[in-house]
Order: structure tokens, then sequence, then C-alpha cells
């Protein structure tokens, strides 16, 4: 998963990870939790943001709201914020 993962950071295809189906509640948190912490060696803000946004994504598609709402504020994107406590359906994770 990692070498993919570099692999797609190479050649600047990272958000093909947005639609691939074969990422699921088996191995989403291994790829995020990857994500995050290479997002930390990023020179180019551009590709800070772009990781931290698919983390985002795919935490919210496994209905990690908790992981998602860290990833959003991680990267600045203040903008996710409402439209993730509009898909959460739990009152108490909204607390």
């Amino acid at each position: 998963e990692a070498e993919a993962v570099d692999l797609l950071i190479e050649v600047q295809r990272l958000k093909k990870l947005r639609d691939l189906d074969s990422i699921d509640e088996k191995n989403y948190s291994r790829i995020c939790l990857y994500l995050i912490k290479t997002a930390d060696y990023m020179s180019d803000p551009d590709d800070l943001s772009e990781m931290l946004e698919i983390a985002y994504y795919l935490f919210v598609k496994q209905g990690q709201y908790f992981d998602a709402l860290r990833a959003a504020l991680r990267s600045g994107k203040e903008e996710f914020i409402p439209e993730l406590f509009s898909q959460c359906e739990d009152p108490l994770m909204k607390k």
C-alpha cells in the first residue's frame, strides 16, 4: 500500500485514491495514516494540502468523522467542517 501511494505521489495522481473501490474498512486506516505522516515531509504546500484532503475524503467515506475533522483542521480547509457535521448522523458525535 505504501509503495502504491508513493508511486501516486511521484506521478502526481494522488486523487485517484478517492475513486478506488479497493480501499475499504480493512485498509483505509493504514493508507490514511501513511498519507498524514508523509505529509509532514512535503516541501510543496500544494502537495501537503492534497495529501490531507485525500485523507479527509477517505475518512469520511469510511464514516470516521473524528479523524476526518482532524485532517480538515490540519489542512486548513474550514469549509469542510460544516459539510462534515451535516453528514454525521450520530448526535453524540456532534457534541
